[in-house]
């Protein structure tokens, strides 16, 4: 969940996915940027497009796969969890 204490951890710069704020696991970093970043889990994004948008799971998978873990958004760009 993002909250206020979170947001307040990130960097300038961090990426903040629309709409998806229940599936905010945390904040890290990748080395050797120092840029704080969000932490999504996959499997809540999978779910919350299927839930709120009325997808299917291959329809929300490819959506995700598109549109989310293929984007670079620069220094701020979500890490994305899998488990």
């Amino acid at each position: 969940m993002l909250t206020e204490a979170t947001r307040n951890e990130l960097s300038d710069d961090a990426v903040i996915l629309d709409g998806f704020d229940d599936c905010v696991s945390g904040v890290g970093s990748i080395f050797p940027h120092t840029h704080i970043v969000l932490i999504y889990d996959v499997a809540k994004i999978i779910d919350s497009l299927m839930e709120k948008s009325g997808m299917e799971l291959e329809e929300a998978m490819d959506f995700y796969s598109y549109n989310i873990e293929g984007a670079f958004l620069g220094e701020g760009t979500p890490i994305l969890k899998h488990d």
